[in-house]
Order: C-alpha cells, then sequence, then structure tokens
C-alpha cells in the first residue's frame, strides 16, 4: 500500500497550539503599532519640510512683489 504525501506531518507544518497562536497575534499587533508609529513621524517630517518649502516660497514672492512697486 501507497502513503500519500499528505499523510505524512513534517515538523515546520505541524498544528499550531493556542500559545503559538497568541504569540503570533502579539508579533503583528506590535508590527502594526510600529508601522503606524513610523508612517505617523514620516507624515510630520513630511509636513514639516512642506511648510519650509511654501514659506520660502512665500518670501520670494513678496521680495519679487515689493521689487515690482
Amino acid at each position: 500500500m501507497k502513503k500519500n504525501k499528505n499523510d505524512e506531518i513534517r515538523p515546520s507544518e505541524r498544528q499550531l497550539t493556542e500559545e503559538d497562536i497568541a504569540a503570533q497575534e502579539t508579533t503583528d499587533e506590535m508590527t502594526g503599532v510600529n508601522s503606524i508609529q513610523e508612517f505617523l513621524e514620516l507624515k510630520k517630517l513630511q509636513n514639516r519640510v512642506l511648510a519650509k518649502m511654501l514659506k520660502k516660497m512665500n518670501t520670494s514672492e513678496n521680495q519679487i512683489k515689493t521689487t515690482n512697486k
């Protein structure tokens, strides 16, 4: 009689225990929290850069307007 490969259980394919599932969920949550924090920090940095660019543009436009008057 032949054995099906599907019937064999490999150690890497074992069923997850409740502890494994809880540990994975905790890791996923922490990864999610870290990625959200990183996203927010990048957005803050982007806003600061844009604000500086706008300020620089406004000052150069104001200088051009005053020289034209």
